[in-house]
């Protein structure tokens, strides 16, 4: 694995109502409340988005973790 990636903004799709985590210093990140099948997208800036479906029980603790892409420069 990589090393964290600080500063990643982490979403679940479709439900503004749920505040989005950030990930800290080590790339480490919680989010709390998120129903079962919902979408999550990673973003970060200098990185391609990432979105995947979350499908875990209710009342569960996960550790997920989530390779990153550098995004390409782009041209001019």
């Amino acid at each position: 694995l990589g090393k964290g990636v600080p500063g990643v903004t982490i979403s679940v799709e479709a439900l503004p109502d749920i505040s989005p985590g950030t990930s800290d210093a080590r790339g480490y990140y919680v989010l709390h409340d998120v129903p079962v099948g919902v979408g999550l997208v990673f973003s970060a800036e200098g990185y391609e988005p990432y979105s995947t479906e979350l499908y875990l029980p209710s009342d569960f603790i996960a550790h997920w973790a989530v390779e990153l892409r550098k995004s390409k420069p782009r041209r001019m």
